[in-house]
């Protein structure tokens, strides 16, 4: 492909995505949009809406044609890779204890369920959904346990013999969130659901589409609205730190890893771009209810919610100019 209709090609995925982000951002700081409207909107979108997305993709799989048992023990293997990587950095860097699961999780917690799946829909349609997807439901499960060990590790080692109880309790909620976490149930139910072999009424399954469609726009408008620029001014060299590694090193060295192992076409393009996703929103949320750096968390949030457009823009343009994805 030519250099030009590389750039072509990137821009037509990543600039419709960044575009209503900077509208949410516009119309929330022109007063059009309100916090209300923010936290309702998010909560709509985390409650029911992306969990019927990700319930109808599922239940639409053909389990035994598009299930690619290698893909998914790859991204199982990087997730673990990467938050072992960056937990051993954290080590070797002497970062503080307070700081240390802030700086692994949001080094390594993609936004998988929007900005990626944004992504790869614009990139590769319906096929680049259903692989997404397909991760999604895996990978989710597993960042959510394994940012608790990260952020809990490090809390109570800090903790007095004292307070160590109260942390253990912290944790057992931070678990029972995740069972009644809506995207892990709605997993769960369409993984039944796909081995009962199961087919949903026509009704139903208009009904659950036009929820579902409303997920990427309004989610993109709340991640726009909440960006506050001002952050980035009290960021200190461990969130940047954070988030270069989030989005130059991770996402490098995973593709290259990925290519190497033989992936090609939408699957590697798909696994790029899960990988160069900011990082994801909720990792502010366990990190101030576990009693973290929260402030180190919004920063890196932010760092690589607003730098992702120029990042993945040049990884899409990479691929697609070697013609690889």
């Amino acid at each position: 492909m030519s250099f030009l209709s590389a750039i072509e090609f990137s821009a037509q995925i990543t600039l419709p995505i960044f575009m209503v982000v900077v509208l949410g951002y516009l119309l929330y700081r022109s007063g059009f949009l309100t916090d209300a409207f923010v936290q309702v909107g998010s909560k709509l979108v985390f409650s029911i809406a992306l969990p019927t997305l990700i319930f109808l993709k599922i239940i639409e799989l053909d389990w035994q044609s598009a299930v690619n048992g290698e893909i998914v023990l790859f991204a199982v293997l990087a997730t673990l890779v990467c938050f072992a990587l960056c937990w051993w950095l954290a080590s070797i860097l002497g970062i503080a204890l307070y700081d240390k699961g802030v700086f692994v999780q949001g080094a390594c917690r993609s936004n998988l369920g929007i900005i990626g799946l944004a992504l790869c829909v614009n990139a590769y349609g319906d096929d680049g959904l259903g692989i997404a997807a397909l991760l999604l439901a895996l990978v989710t499960a597993l960042y959510n346990v394994v940012s608790i060990i990260v952020l809990s590790v490090p809390m109570q080692q800090m903790a007095t013999v004292d307070s160590l109880s109260k942390q253990r309790i912290d944790v057992k909620v931070l678990c029972l969130g995740i069972v009644k976490n809506p995207l892990i149930i709605s997993i769960c139910l369409a993984l039944i659901y796909s081995l009962l072999s199961l087919r949903l009424p026509t009704w139903v399954q208009s009904s659950a589409e036009n929820i579902a469609a409303i997920t990427l726009p309004l989610a993109l408008l709340c991640i726009g609205a909440s960006v506050d620029l001002k952050v980035l001014r009290s960021s200190s060299s461990v969130s940047l730190l954070a988030a270069a590694i989030k989005l130059l090193f991770m996402p490098l060295l995973l593709t290259l890893a990925a290519y190497a192992v033989g992936f090609r076409s939408v699957e590697l393009g798909v696994m790029c771009l899960l990988f160069a996703s900011p990082t994801a929103a909720v990792s502010f949320v366990m990190v101030k209810g576990i009693g973290g750096n929260a402030s180190m968390a919004a920063n890196i949030l932010v760092l690589t919610t607003v730098c992702s457009l120029v990042t993945t823009s040049i990884a899409l343009f990479i691929l697609r100019l070697l013609g690889i994805a």
